[in-house]
Parts: C-alpha cells; sequence; structure tokens
C-alpha cells in the first residue's frame, strides 16, 4: 500500500472512498491510516484508538450513537473527527446489497406492515436500524409513525376534500427537498388553519410568528406519502407558475374546490352600486392554465366572467379575471350558500352582502368589517393569548 500516495490525495480533499477507487486499495485499511496520520490536539477528548474502535465497530454494522454511548464520548466529535480525516461513512455497507434481492425486500416491509417493528427486522436480519428503517421506507412502508391522516388526498370524494385541495393550490407550500407541506396566512385567519388541521386529523400544532411586521400563522405537516398525493393532483412545488386544473376531480367537486382557491387567492371587495350604495365585487388570479378552466366552469353554471388578462406587473403566466359586476351576486350564491366549509372572513362579508340584497351603505360595511376583526382578534386571544391590539400600540 503506497501510503505516501495515499496521504497526497488525502490533502488534496479527496475522502477515503474516491481514494480506495483511484488505488484500488481497502478502503478500512485507508481509513486506519488516515486516522493514524490525522492531528489531534491536546485538547481532543478523543483518541486515536477510540477513533478506531469507532470506525471497526460501524463496519461491523453498530451505529456511532451507540460507539459514543459504549466510548463516554460525543457521536458529534466523532464524526467531527471522520470528517476531519476525509473519512466518507457509507451507510449502504450496513447491509450486503448483493443479497437484496426483490423478495427480500418485500418481505421485510410486509413484515413491517404486519406490525413487526424496525428494531426487530434489524435484529433478525443483523442490519442497522437505520438501514432496515431506510429499506422500508423507499419501498411503501413508513417507519415514521405520521401524525395525521397521510391517506387525506388519496381519493376527492367528499365537498371538504375538494375545498381544501383548491384553498392549498391558493396558500399551500409544498417543498421541493423535503416532505414538508407548509399553510402561512395572516395571523387573523388562525381559525381557518385550525380547521385545517382538524380536518386532517393532526396533532401537530398552529403557530403564530408576532415577530413579522405583519404577523402571521403558521401550520406544516410532513410525509412523504401524503406530499406524492397533492403532486399527483396538480398542487405541485414552484406551482404559483405551473398550476393547472385537475382533470381527476368528479365534476360534482368542481365548486368547493373553485371556493377553495377564492377563499385562498381570490379577491372578495366592493364597487359603487349608485350613490350611497355599494355592491360585491369578486375577481381570481392564477396560472393562464388553471384560471382558463375555472372561467370555464362558471360560464357553464351562468356567471358571467370578464376576459382574462395578465397585469404588467405580475410575473409571467400570472393572470387574473374579474366576475362581470352584474354576475358577483350569483357568483357568490354559487360557492357560498349552503357551504359546509369556507373562510370565515370572506363568508361573513358574503352573508352580510347576501343579507342586505348586496347592496348597502359603505359606512355600514366599514364597521362590519372591523367586527368580522374584532371576532377574530378575540379568537387569537382566547386560544393563543395573543392581544393583537396590544401588539400594534407602539410602544
Amino acid at each position: 500500500m503506497d501510503t505516501e500516495k495515499i496521504f497526497c490525495l488525502n490533502k488534496r480533499g479527496k475522502s477515503s472512498k474516491e481514494i480506495s477507487k483511484e488505488l484500488n486499495e481497502d478502503k478500512r485499511e485507508i481509513e486506519m491510516l488516515l486516522i493514524d496520520n490525522l492531528q489531534l490536539s491536546n485538547k481532543a477528548i478523543i483518541t486515536k484508538e477510540q477513533l478506531k474502535f469507532a470506525l471497526n465497530k460501524y463496519y461491523e454494522k453498530q451505529g456511532i450513537e451507540a460507539t459514543a454511548k459504549e466510548l463516554n464520548v460525543s457521536a458529534a466529535g466523532i464524526r467531527k473527527y471522520f470528517k476531519k480525516a476525509n473519512i466518507e461513512l457509507l451507510h449502504v455497507k450496513y447491509f450486503d446489497k448483493d443479497n437484496l434481492t426483490t423478495n427480500l425486500i418485500n418481505q421485510i416491509v410486509e413484515d413491517f406492515n404486519r406490525g413487526i417493528p424496525a428494531y426487530q427486522l434489524a435484529k433478525k436480519y443483523n442490519w442497522h436500524k437505520n438501514a432496515i428503517a431506510d429499506l422500508i421506507n423507499q419501498n411503501g412502508g413508513n417507519t415514521t409513525l405520521p401524525s395525521f391522516d397521510i391517506n387525506t388526498f388519496d381519493i376527492i370524494d367528499t365537498e371538504e376534500k375538494a375545498y381544501w385541495l383548491g384553498f392549498l393550490f391558493a396558500d399551500g407550500c409544498v417543498e421541493t427537498k423535503r416532505s414538508h407541506v407548509n399553510l402561512d396566512l395572516q395571523i387573523l385567519d388562525v381559525e381557518h388553519l385550525i380547521k385545517f388541521k382538524n380536518f386532517v386529523k393532526s396533532s401537530n400544532n398552529v403557530t403564530c410568528d408576532l415577530k413579522q411586521k405583519h404577523p402571521r400563522c403558521r401550520f406544516s405537516l410532513s410525509n412523504k406519502h401524503f406530499k406524492n398525493s397533492l403532486i399527483n393532483l396538480n398542487c405541485t412545488p414552484k406551482k404559483s407558475l405551473t398550476l393547472k386544473f385537475p382533470t381527476q376531480i368528479k365534476e360534482e367537486f368542481y365548486i368547493p374546490l373553485i371556493r377553495g382557491y377564492f377563499d385562498g387567492d381570490g379577491c372578495l371587495t366592493y364597487a359603487k352600486k349608485t350613490k350611497t350604495l355599494i355592491r360585491p365585487c369578486c375577481g381570481f388570479m392564477g396560472t393562464f392554465e388553471f384560471l382558463t378552466v375555472i372561467k370555464n366552469i362558471l360560464e357553464k353554471n351562468n356567471i358571467k366572467c370578464c376576459k382574462l388578462s395578465h397585469p404588467k406587473e405580475y410575473k409571467y403566466n400570472t393572470w387574473t379575471f374579474q366576475i362581470s359586476a352584474k354576475s358577483a351576486n350569483d357568483f357568490l350564491n354559487l360557492i357560498y350558500n349552503q357551504s359546509k366549509i369556507h373562510l370565515n372572513r370572506k363568508f361573513l362579508k358574503y352573508n352580510y352582502f347576501s343579507k342586505h340584497n348586496f347592496a348597502v351603505l359603505m359606512s355600514d360595511y366599514q364597521d362590519y368589517n372591523r367586527a368580522i376583526s374584532v371576532k377574530a382578534k378575540s379568537f387569537l386571544k382566547q386560544h393563543f393569548n395573543v392581544d393583537l391590539d396590544d401588539m400594534l400600540i407602539p410602544r
């Protein structure tokens, strides 16, 4: 073994795996040499003998954490010096890949799904428990007990599922690299996040971020199957410029899906009807492909819509369209009348307009809007002990 060449390659930043491959030498023996050549300070609390012991245990399929406990040192310290020596830990060495047949993988996953814990399967096959867990998770199992119903969006067969899918289309964030799905709303809509939390039967907490200039509330879930179910329905990462209407949704669930999307990304404001009265005014924002389908669905329901437009200040493929002034009342009745799930803030505005035949005094409407905010602040105070008015008072 050419030790001089090994040390030379190591100084260049080559890992033990790369050196082993380049020189066609045993990786483990190279790593022992690298530990011998490692410069440890006088204050180091881990010796070279301990590092060699940890390396041998690693190749005997014992995890770093277990070895650190045995040596009464920190696992982070062992990893730190392995990294300093450019020793690359290969988790695939935890099991013999040559004997890893499809039948064996299926048997392991089947055993796990029948209730045999991963740690027992690790003992049975003499593998590291992390290797067993990775194998199960990569082949249809899930070793992390989910804190919610991960099958919620497998099939859209209820009004609530269609609604929340539409809401996630608007305000949901599906992360690219991790299995996280997040909902982030203005803090006065925190009650809506609790509705979603209850809908997916989650034990996760809704959190409030009070440090921002405009306080927010947030709810997060993490599960690969749940994320993939949403992706299959076109709720993808970075969807704001690529979103398309899901073709697998039955027609009977179009309206609740549109309601969910409107609650998230739609606009419910007002315009003058007469000199003294105002009427509701509604509009949508989204991708050209998604809004085109929504517009067609609404027009089939006799809701007149204006043409799609692309405001110059918006990004590529961000479009808008307005509901015709004469159809705004019909549109709101279509999506909100007899609805089981909705965003309180917008539903209450609809309810107020509806009770007054969609024509109200501006001052009365503004008073009612303030009442909606007071109700939302009261909920926030009761359930999160956050006094928003007190926070906003200048100190």
